[in-house]
Order: structure tokens, then sequence, then C-alpha cells
């Protein structure tokens, strides 16, 4: 195994080592080699293969760090990241891996499928998840809406980790305090839930950070009201709701 770094960057000058790395081993042109050195062809078919590995069960991809990610990313591999989604859209495992390309590259060119996984409820909340980062990565306003007001319907039956990620990613800028107010509002039993923790940190991150005074106002009375709901905890002069 001491090799296999030497044999990744043995292939970035030598073409024979690199082709046959690229058929057994197309993880290590990534993990070890220099994946933006690569010409752009190279990286399609590098892709594929490796794709092509990785959905025969092997755990190849489950160790490429982001910043490998970022350097072998391109805009120029979106039509092959399309077709790859397209190719395997039922192996979630793959589409993560996928979805994180999208992500840490900021590849436009596939942002229609990130879409098409992220208002999927077929997908599980930790794909959908991936997506919705990956497209607030990219950042097209109308992407965003579509994202929001897909979910938004959905809202009763949604996760709180997947809540919490739209939360994070698209407030304030593509998600309104009302739409906010209403994806809380719509949790069932939030401290029985172990991912509430993570949403609690959301959440106080928001309010901490929100600079706006009219903002600041609106938030507080939308949480005004979710205390008061009733019914409230059962102790003396305390009217604090005890859902929320």
């Amino acid at each position: 195994s001491s090799m296999r770094p030497v044999a990744a960057w043995l292939a970035l000058w030598d073409n024979g080592t690199r082709l046959r790395l690229r058929e057994i081993s197309p993880d290590l042109l990534l993990r070890y080699g220099d994946p933006s050195s690569l010409e752009l062809e190279f990286r399609k078919t590098l892709l594929k293969r490796f794709i092509a590995q990785y959905a025969e069960n092997v755990c190849i991809g489950d160790f490429i760090e982001i910043n490998v990610l970022k350097r072998f990313a391109d805009p120029e591999l979106a039509s092959t990241i399309n077709q790859l989604f397209s190719d395997y859209e039922t192996h979630e495992k793959l589409c993560i891996f996928l979805l994180k390309l999208v992500w840490h590259g900021k590849i436009d060119g596939a942002i229609i499928p990130a879409k098409k996984i992220a208002i999927n409820p077929k997908y599980s909340s930790d794909v959908r998840i991936y997506a919705i980062w990956a497209i607030a990565a990219i950042g097209q306003d109308e992407t965003c809406r579509t994202v929001i007001e897909s979910l938004l319907v959905e809202r009763a039956s949604l996760e709180i980790k997947l809540i919490d990620a739209l939360l994070e990613n698209f407030y304030p800028n593509d998600l309104s305090i009302e739409e906010l107010l209403k994806l809380i509002k719509s949790i069932l039993n939030p401290k029985k839930n172990s991912d509430f923790f993570s949403l609690e940190r959301t959440l106080q991150s928001i309010f901490k950070g929100e600079v706006h005074e009219e903002r600041q106002y609106q938030l507080l009375d939308g949480v005004i009201s979710l205390i008061e709901k009733e019914p409230w905890i059962q102790r003396p002069y305390c009217k604090f709701s005890q859902h929320y």
C-alpha cells in the first residue's frame, strides 16, 4: 500500500501508467495524484470508471477528501455528471458523491439533477440535504425558490435535519421569516429527536446574526407566538408551550 502514492504521481508523467490506473484503481489518481493536472477528457473517463467501481460496493468513494473534489471539479464535467446522475439515480451513495462534486466544485451546469433530488421525497433526507448544499453553493435564485416552495408543501413530513439544512442554507437571502416560522411550526416532538440539537444551534445562529431591526422584531413576534401556544408547561405562573 505504501507504493500507491508513488504509482499515482508516476502516472502524471507516464501515460501508460495513467491509463492502467484508470482501469484498475481510478481512486488512486484522485486521492494521491494531482487531479487538477489531468486533461479534461481524461477526467471525464476517469470519473465514469471511478463511479462504475464505486457502484460495485467498493468503498473507494468514502475516503475522497473535499480538497481533492475541488481540484478535480471543472464546469466542463457537467454533462458527464448529469449522465451519471441519470444512470445511477437509484444509487443514493453515488448520488451523494456526485452531489459533493457539484457542491464543492460549484458546477452550475449540474444543478438540474440536484434540484430533482432535493424536491423528490422518494430520496432519503441525507441525499436531499447534499442536494440542498449543492444548490445553495451555486446560488441560482430561481432554483433556490423552487426547492423552498416544494419542501414547504411537504413540510409536515420533513425530518428535522432536512428543515435544518433549509434554514442554514437559505435564510435570509432566499427564505423569508414567514417561511422560517412555518417550517418550525411543522416540527413534531422536536425535543424527542436527536437532530433537534443541530437545529437549535442553527436557530441560535440565525437570531444572533440577524442585524436588521425590522426582521429582529418579526422573528421575536413569531417565536413569542410559538412559546405562548397551549397547552402550557404545568408549573405555577409558567406559560411556556409544552411543544416549543
